[in-house]
């Protein structure tokens, strides 16, 4: 139980915080770079570096595990980068949800399904 705290609590939130920064830093330097194009400002400062340099590094260990696994189908190497950008924005914000839910003693559940039984069969 200690690892959950850290491993399914902490890191989720902070690398959600990671993910605000970053966009406050690209938004910065568009805003920058609009309003003062001879400032010296660019858009491949180190955040956008970083974060890509982080992805090829992410796709290459990927890339290396499909070559390992000999009938693994090449064509899913092109969504991790998808499942960068959106799948880890999903998981901010249902960890974000289960802390403040947490804290705020709320119980949350699956959700109740209503059964109506209106569904009818496609030979009918």
């Amino acid at each position: 139980m200690p690892n959950v705290m850290p491993f399914q609590v902490f890191f989720p939130l902070v690398g959600a915080l990671l993910d605000v920064s970053f966009a406050a830093s690209l938004i910065w330097a568009l805003l920058q770079l609009h309003y003062h194009p001879d400032g010296g400002f660019s858009l491949t400062g180190p955040a956008l570096v970083f974060y890509l340099l982080f992805v090829l590094i992410d796709v290459l260990a990927a890339a290396l595990a499909f070559a390992l696994e000999p009938e693994e189908n090449w064509r899913l190497l092109p969504l991790l980068i998808a499942q960068r950008i959106i799948y880890r924005q999903l998981m901010s914000y249902v960890a974000i949800r289960a802390v403040l839910s947490a804290a705020t003693g709320q119980q949350r559940g699956w959700g109740k399904l209503e059964r109506k039984a209106s569904v009818v069969a496609a030979g009918d």
